[in-house]
């Protein structure tokens, strides 16, 4: 196979963590690695919220992405689902870097659903969520743009492939 590991990046409700498990668990069989909830796991311990990212220590962040990094580069048969996965795995070869995109009302109403909350407080959450994350990682690898499309290998557009054509086009990148 050309690819040996697979990260799956995008905003949040852009349907990662859904198409990084039918990866894994099904089409593959590989690990699983959610660096999402590895970060949700320490804002639990250390009682902070998950929107203030600000309010996480840099150095947590950093050792997280480098552990993330660390195991891309080492280890075979990876999946791994987070915001900044295919931004860190940049230079590091057999890695398919693929980046989910939707519209933020498409998101915003996944979100809703997921989380049993308003429009309103869906949009609240998101923002600050969104704008604390952007904020901090640009000031920590001094980049603009994370999710700059010519990054990745492949963007899949969520609001107009459903989930097993999202599926399918990861398939075929990784010559299934």
């Amino acid at each position: 196979m050309k690819y040996r590991n697979v990260t799956v990046s995008g905003e949040i409700a852009a349907g990662t963590t859904t198409l990084a498990l039918r990866l894994a668990q099904g089409k593959l069989g590989w690990e699983y690695v959610s660096v999402g909830e590895w970060f949700r796991q320490y804002c639990r311990e250390n009682n902070l919220p998950l929107e203030e990212t600000g309010k996480q220590s840099d150095e947590v962040h950093r050792q997280m992405d480098e552990a993330v990094l660390d195991r891309l580069r080492r280890e075979e048969n990876l999946v791994v689902e987070g915001w900044l996965a295919g931004f860190m795995a940049q230079n590091v070869p057999g890695v398919l870097k693929v980046l989910l995109v939707a519209p933020e009302a498409v998101r915003v109403k996944r979100f809703m659903n997921r989380e049993g909350v308003s429009e309103a407080e869906a949009k609240r959450q998101m923002r600050k969520r969104t704008e604390e994350n952007l904020k901090k990682w640009r000031r920590m690898y001094e980049k603009a743009d994370f999710f700059r499309l010519d990054l990745y290998d492949v963007v899949i557009d969520t609001s107009v492939n459903d989930q097993e054509q999202t599926l399918a086009r990861c398939g075929k990148m990784l010559g299934y």
